[in-house]
């Protein structure tokens, strides 16, 4: 049931390091559905601050669980980056995988090893998905039925005051010819995602969406741009 898209954001360094990548799904997010909440959660990214933050002592052992089994060497800025997102999805999407009760553990001192359970059903496998998620592997992590976006953004230099660099990408599920299910994706541009979803979009939507891209100096990725993102 649902018209379910999802969003991949994927967040580097000025170096090109990763420092999060995580997965929204929304059970009805054709047309201006998805848009909204990705043009949400990038306006709460371009106003993000992490010196806002002063209980590292507390999440200590937090950020060491993400370091050591998510091979993320920024882990406090990986996790707040996190709840800026969450804050920012609105009511149509969620996070695809929830670890409220995993950093729960960890804080309350209940979970002695991340790596307790099956290698596929580890407290470490489910962080690996919900922090680090890759070009390669997002897309298994959710059905998929009408398309997805991509959210690349690039974090400037810790010692500047320049925003982050946020673009933009899009991309059309295919479905299994014996199956019927939605297995594989590929990379399109955004004209052609309109198009092929066009019967769910209407022209404020769409205004309004390429209004806040253009005052915010969001770019486009085009599906060349994707593509060569799949081959890293």
């Amino acid at each position: 049931m649902g018209e379910r898209t999802q969003l991949f954001i994927n967040i580097e360094d000025a170096k090109g390091a990763q420092i999060l990548g995580t997965v929204i799904h929304y059970q009805w997010g054709s047309g201006g559905t998805m848009f909204e909440s990705a043009a949400s959660i990038a306006r709460g990214l371009l106003e993000y601050d992490d010196k806002k933050f002063d209980q590292g002592k507390r999440y200590k052992n937090l950020f060491e669980a993400l370091k050591k089994g998510c091979n993320l060497n920024d882990p406090r800025n990986t996790w707040l980056l996190r709840q800026n997102i969450f804050r920012n999805i609105g009511e149509d999407g969620c996070l695809q995988i929830d670890t409220s009760h995993i950093e729960r553990a960890i804080l309350e001192n209940e979970l002695f090893s991340i790596n307790d359970g099956s290698s596929e059903n580890s407290p470490a496998e489910d962080l690996k998905l919900a922090y680090a998620a890759k070009y390669s592997d997002f897309f298994r992590q959710c059905d998929n039925t009408f398309g997805l976006m991509i959210m690349d953004v690039k974090l400037p230099q810790s010692n500047g005051n320049d925003k982050p660099q946020i673009s933009f990408g899009f991309g059309l599920s295919e479905s299994d010819s014996v199956t019927g299910f939605h297995t594989k994706w590929h990379p399109v541009d955004y004209d052609d995602y309109l198009s092929d979803n066009e019967e769910f979009f209407d022209d404020y939507s769409i205004y309004t969406f390429e209004e806040f891209l253009q005052s915010n100096d969001i770019k486009l990725l085009s599906a060349d741009d994707l593509s060569g993102k799949l081959k890293n």
